[in-house]
């Protein structure tokens, strides 16, 4: 078992870096409220259905975009009474041996900047 906050498998980042977001005949770029090794929490009002399979382009910089498969196993609708943040969390899923290793060094560097 984990020892971070919810039994989180992974330690989470505040990060934002932009995301398209697919899923059925819908698109929306959106934002990331924070980032860990298996999935990324997007800040939007209008979040896909729990267990709603999506794709994810991810825009790591200017000249690279890194595309996954994930599913919706989180979601915050607008006006949440504890006052977080409207949108969903993803975890990654069926991801290829070279998207996880570029996913890996992106938030490699991601904890790198946070200091830990």
């Amino acid at each position: 078992m984990s020892n971070l906050p919810n039994q989180r498998m992974d330690e989470r980042y505040p990060h934002e870096v932009l995301v398209d977001l697919c899923w059925n005949r819908h698109r929306a770029r959106l934002v990331t409220c924070d980032v860990s090794y298996r999935g990324l929490f997007l800040c939007t009002d209008t979040p896909p259905s729990l267990r709603q399979l999506v794709r994810l382009e991810i825009l790591l910089s200017e000249s690279e975009t890194l595309s996954l498969h994930a599913m919706a196993v989180h979601v915050v609708p607008p006006g949440d009474p504890k006052g977080r943040l409207a949108g969903v969390g993803v975890q990654f899923y069926a991801v290829d041996r070279a998207s996880a290793s570029r996913w890996g060094r992106y938030i490699d560097q991601v904890r790198r900047e946070a200091g830990r």
